[in-house]
């Protein structure tokens, strides 16, 4: 493959139709041809492990997506593996001038993490596309990684200065009205990439542990088939969305306004993730995917039976 590209002249489209799979694919194997050495013209990665093709493939014609990424790693690492990758995506997918949109969470945390001080990209713009404050896990929190990321890019940065979820409409009404809130939530839909990770719904969550969300609304939203959240924003297995006044009272961006952003990178793993996964990909706001083998696997395997996982408890 590298010898039809750098000798032959192959294009990257060329070699894709010889094989059978992506562009996107044979980009990313070239990519770890010259890190592992085949092609010697940079210094190899260390952050970067081998990909699974196969599953990659699955899940880009399966749910047309323009990119996934599966990688090999083992759990414990995968928050330092996928974010060293997903911060790779998100430096090739961003150009001087433009903004980049963040949610909240661990998967967007590790993410952020592995971003080291970089000031190649001119004038770019870190927003929150949703709500998060709070005194707990404040290393999740959506204005925290907000700051970070601008900080590490030498950005402008937007964040939102909300809860994620209030407890009355009248609130919701008056926090949304305000100028400086109601200026980050237009920006929000406006951004030129987003950055995301995938919720769950149960005592786990991080929506839950912020007490956001109270046993009695965790329940409610399982009886109404709820398996994920996005910027906290609940949806089913099927990808339809949860239509409640737990949305009503959500301060942040809309999933119909996330699927106008021209590229939405999602992170997410972990069995307990799975049909969150799914259901996030069902509902196309995904252009790309990063997760692990297992996680992917697990997924491909579901997305066949079309049943979501019951009663799923983490380890």
């Amino acid at each position: 493959m590298s010898k039809w590209y750098y000798e032959d002249n192959l294009t990257q489209e060329d070699i894709a139709r010889k094989v059978g799979t992506s562009r996107s694919t044979i980009s990313r194997l070239l990519t770890q041809a010259r890190q592992q050495g085949i092609v010697k013209t940079i210094v190899a990665n260390p952050n970067v492990e081998e990909f699974d093709i196969k599953l990659e493939t699955y899940l880009e014609t399966t749910f047309q997506l323009s990119e996934a990424i599966v990688c090999n790693c083992d759990q414990p690492r995968c928050g330092a593996v996928l974010g060293a990758v997903a911060r790779d995506i998100l430096m090739r997918s961003i150009v001087d001038g433009q903004s980049v949109g963040l949610s909240w969470g661990r998967s967007v945390a590790a993410m952020v993490e592995s971003v080291p001080s970089d000031d190649s990209k001119k004038d770019l713009t870190i927003i929150a596309l949703s709500g998060g404050v709070g005194s707990t896990q404040h290393n999740y929190l959506g204005n925290t990684l907000v700051l970070k990321l601008a900080e590490r890019l030498h950005a402008h940065a937007l964040p939102l200065e909300a809860p994620a979820i209030v407890q009355h409409d009248e609130a919701y009404t008056s926090l949304v009205h305000e100028p400086a809130i109601a200026r980050v939530l237009k920006r929000a839909c406006e951004v030129d990439v987003a950055v995301v990770g995938i919720g769950v719904v149960g005592i786990f969550s991080t929506l839950t542990t912020l007490e956001y969300l109270d046993p009695k609304s965790v329940d409610y939203l399982k009886r109404e088939g709820a398996v994920g959240d996005i910027c906290s924003r609940f949806y089913r297995f099927d990808g339809d969305l949860v239509q409640s006044d737990i949305d009503d009272r959500t301060i942040g961006i809309t999933l119909t306004d996330l699927k106008k952003i021209p590229r939405v990178i999602g992170i997410g793993w972990g069995m307990e993730k799975v049909d969150a996964l799914l259901g996030a990909l069902r509902m196309g706001v995904l252009d790309v995917l990063v997760t692990d083998r297992d996680t992917a696997a697990q997924m491909r395997d579901r997305q066949n039976e079309g049943q979501p996982m019951r009663n799923y408890v983490p380890g």
